[in-house]
């Protein structure tokens, strides 16, 4: 029995050693890292830690040293996730306070942390984490170094670093670059791109009464008389009982009475302060809230007149916040003055500080910053006012003006020493001047520091909007900058007109293919132009991007309509140009549109119409003056074109356009070459006879370009030349590829010059295979170009004619089957006589001898069918007797 109780009792220490050799061993801090988030497990009993976040700082607070020791010295051996952590500051207890403290700095205060305890694991697990949005706006965008050759081999995996240090010499590869990516976005410049300046946020005053429901009373009210003194005492507390009751009659009687009976200085100014109360308490009464001149001229006599301080403060103070309202500062600054040393001599400290703060408002609302700063190194003011006022009207003076950089200076030099919360006007007006001199990275972080401590002020709408104009303006990628324009609209409501316009333009201006639901935010577009009057610069906002909504939707019409309705004629040159440019693209978009239709007198009359209006105010737009010039020649205005040609030779030597460019452009080598080619093309279209020389001129600008090939080939066509016109139209579609610059009427040419020449050269093969691909690629412009419906029309009757010529019974099955959708397609076509001999025959060789006899014999009577038509019907029918005969 004690042999098995010492072997249990012997594995119960081995069991016992070993777990306590396992914890102390254990590891007590596991971070793990994922690409969205950034976990630590911290191995402790429940209850060991306790875990807070505030700010921008998490801590863990522990009764436990050994824990405390253990995790300082695991976390210190980790390397922290830049992502997430800045620092960590392990603090020991103290002989007042016996916790071990961990505080960690978090990168951002948008750092989230969200922290369990899991007693399966006995752990504590504590989660990192931040929106990616605003991860992504946070993070700084870094250009990418070059590694030192070096340094290669410890990036790399051991095998590869083995082979790199054995090669003695390296041959570099040449690495061709990547295609560039179409852009999905357009910049800046292409939204809301008008920017100006917001005023400055002038320190708010307290007036200490509103003027529209008090009286000075509010500061010194009317008590009672010793009426027990005598008679006089008694008629005072009549006249006083009587303003209370609201009898201002007999109120003014009374007075009158005592001053007959004791004259009219005595008690004056008591008997006047009654009577302007009175006057002033009828007035609020009867629902008028304007405060009546009469009494405030009273009180400005009782002010000017009066012994008594407190009386003096009252009226003082009155006509302060009557001069305010109606933002007379000049009289706002002259009584305050006078009350700042009445009140110091009557020893008033408080209201020496309130009239200093008056007088600095005045001072800074009138803009005189030299009297400010004088102010402000009065050593009386530095004792009775908070310096972040000081500071604050002394930064605001600054701005509003327009001293950008002494406001920054201003503020760096004390911001250190700032006590959070700032005062708002320090931080708003820090941070628009920033904004101001396009230091949009720190304006960022001021206005984030704005909207954290200031969130109810009004001007947080403005803070809202300004951040994400910033960020904007720094390029960041567009949902961040939608989100934060979005946030700017949903914590503000309608007052955010300027977050909504601009909404709308990163949407659905900046991105080019914006969704149907960017499109449904154009909602917020649906702004009165009333509210926004008051703004002019919110105004001429709203007309641009409601203006640039219909660009690039391509409604050039309704867009060239509203622009007209814009008066441009009041704007400054700057803003003028932009709607300028605006409208040269309108009318470069309408030219176009009339030109891939064909309309070539259109894009004349359009161009003739606009182009003082517009055109010109811009630089010089080789594609706009190649559409006109193609459009003449077009029309075989070829006069017309060689006097506007000369004008757009001379264009040539002058900048050309750049912005903006709403409508897409062909390539092009230079305004020379565009030229050059617009001289082909009136050589080709004039019969000229030098076309060759003309074309070889062409070449030698732009060699590279392939439509000389297809000149080549519409020359040939010209003289007749069958196998040149394919040798060079093959040359044209193999060496252009997907990028053929032609315009609808060019494809129609050289489709009908290709598919015609192929049919005359025999190659009915090869025709066939073509024509189909053609008529398959061109569907789409058939709807929009009359000649290339004609070019295919022709195209699917000779492949008809190809078909009737095969003499197969599937060929004439196909036949039947063509020609009846042929009609169908083309019901008014000029080869429907052919076709409708063709269809009888097929009808006639399928055995369906009665249909196709039934289709001759319409024909026959139909007095539009040709006669030579008429003539091989007669023949198909002469033979069909004939057969029948025969069988007979």
């Amino acid at each position: 029995m004690m042999v098995s109780t010492f072997k249990f009792l012997t594995k119960v220490a081995l069991t016992v050693a070993c777990f306590a050799a396992s914890v102390s061993n254990a590891q007590t801090f596991a971070p793990e890292t994922g690409k969205t988030h950034l976990r630590w497990n911290l191995f402790a009993g429940k209850e060991q830690i306790v875990i807070a976040k505030k700010g921008d700082k998490l801590t863990l607070k522990t009764l436990n040293p050994a824990l405390f020791e253990d995790l300082k010295t695991e976390i210190n051996s980790v390397a922290k996730d830049e992502r997430y952590i800045k620092d960590s500051r392990f603090i020991v207890p103290s002989e007042s306070n016996n916790v071990s403290t961990i505080e960690v700095t978090l990168s951002s205060p948008e750092v989230e942390v969200f922290s369990f305890y899991r007693d399966r694991d006995k752990k504590y697990v504590v989660d990192f984490w931040m929106d990616v949005d605003k991860m992504a706006a946070l993070t700084p965008v870094k250009a990418q170094a070059e590694q030192p050759q070096q340094n290669v081999a410890a990036d790399t995996p051991k095998v590869l670093a083995r082979e790199t240090v054995a090669e003695k010499k390296v041959v570099a590869k040449k690495v061709e670059a990547a295609p560039v990516k179409e852009a999905t976005t357009r910049d800046f410049r292409y939204g809301a791109s008008f920017v100006w300046d917001y005023e400055a946020l002038s320190p708010d005053l307290n007036l200490g009464l509103d003027i529209a429901r008090k009286t000075p009373e509010f500061f010194y009210p009317i008590t009672d008389r010793d009426f027990n003194k005598g008679e006089k005492e008694a008629h005072l507390q009549l006249a006083i009982n009587l303003y209370r009751k609201k009898e201002w009659g007999l109120m003014a009687k009374s007075i009158e009475l005592f001053q007959r009976k004791y004259g009219s200085e005595n008690e004056l100014d008591l008997l006047e302060y009654l009577k302007a109360n009175a006057i002033i308490r009828e007035n609020i009464d009867s629902g008028n809230t304007e405060p009546i001149k009469s009494a405030v001229a009273i009180y400005g006599n009782i002010a000017a007149r009066t012994a008594n301080y407190d009386l003096k403060r009252a009226t003082t103070k009155y006509l302060i916040a009557f001069d305010a309202n109606a933002n007379d500062y000049i009289s706002v600054l002259k009584r305050a003055k006078e009350f700042y040393v009445v009140s110091k001599e009557n020893h008033d400290y408080e209201e020496s500080a309130e009239a200093a703060k008056t007088i600095l408002h005045a001072l800074a609302k009138l803009k005189q910053v030299e009297k400010i700063d004088e102010l402000l190194r009065e050593k009386t003011i530095a004792k009775i006012l908070p310096v972040q006022l000081m500071l604050a009207y002394k930064m605001y003076a600054q701005l509003a003006l327009g001293n950008n950089n002494d406001v920054i200076k201003t503020f760096n030099a004390a911001k250190s020493g700032l006590a959070k919360p700032v005062h708002e006007a320090i931080l708003y007006n820090a941070a628009e001047a920033l904004f101001r001199t396009a230091n949009f990275e720190a304006a960022v972080r001021v206005y984030d520091d704005f909207i954290a401590q200031h969130s109810y002020h009004v001007a947080a709408a403005k803070a809202r909007t300004r951040l994400a104009l910033s960020y904007e303006m720094m390029g960041r990628e567009i949902p961040v900058v939608a989100k934060l324009y979005r946030e700017a609209i949903d914590r503000t409501g309608t007052t955010a007109l300027e977050a909504r316009i601009r909404y709308v333009a990163v949407t659905n201006l900046r991105n080019k293919k914006p969704s149907e639901k960017d499109r449904e935010f154009r909602v917020l577009l649906d702004i009165d132009e009333k509210d926004a009057a008051p703004n002019k610069d919110l105004t001429k906002l709203l007309w641009q991007v409601r203006l640039r909504t219909f660009i690039v939707d391509g409604q050039f019409d309704k867009a060239l309509s509203y622009l007209s309705a814009i008066p441009l004629t009041g704007m400054a040159p700057a803003e003028r140009r932009v709607f300028e440019g605006d409208g040269a693209e309108i009318v470069y978009g309408m030219m176009l549109s009339a030109f891939e239709k064909g309309n070539y007198a259109q894009v004349v009359k359009t161009w003739e119409t606009f182009k003082s209006r517009y055109v010109v105010k811009v630089a010089n737009d080789p594609h706009l003056n190649h559409l006109v010039g193609k459009s003449l020649i077009k029309l075989g205005l070829f006069r017309g074109y060689e006097e506007i040609s000369a004008g757009f030779r001379k264009l040539d030597q002058t900048p050309q356009k750049t912005f903006p460019v709403w409508v897409d452009r062909p390539k092009t080598a230079s305004a020379e070459v565009a030229l050059a080619e617009l001289d082909v093309i009136k050589a080709l279209k004039s019969d000229d006879a030098n076309i060759e020389g003309t074309i070889t001129t062409f070449e030698k600008l732009d060699p590279k370009n392939p439509k000389s090939s297809f000149y080549r080939g519409l020359a040939a066509r010209a003289k007749g030349d069958a196998k040149a016109t394919v040798k060079w139209m093959e040359e044209f579609l193999v060496s252009s590829g997907n990028n053929r610059d032609l315009d609808s009427e060019e494809v129609a040419e050289m489709v009908m010059a290709y598919t015609d020449s192929l049919y005359q050269t025999n190659q009915i093969t090869k025709f066939e295979k073509v024509s189909k691909a053609l008529l398959e690629d061109t569907e789409k412009l058939s709807n929009s170009n009359e000649y290339m419906t004609q070019v295919r029309e022709r195209i699917a009757y000779l492949n008809l004619e190809v078909m009737a010529g095969k003499g197969t019974d599937l060929a004439r099955a196909q036949l039947e089957k063509g020609i009846l959708s042929f009609k169908k397609s083309y019901p008014k076509s000029q080869f429907s006589d052919r076709l409708g001999f063709l269809l009888g025959s097929a009808l006639i060789d399928n055995a369906k001898i009665d249909q196709g006899v039934e289709i001759f014999n319409e024909m026959l009577s139909d007095g539009k069918v040709s006669d030579t038509i008429k003539e091989m019907i007669k023949s198909e029918l002469s033979l069909i007797k004939i057969k029948e005969r025969t069988l007979l």
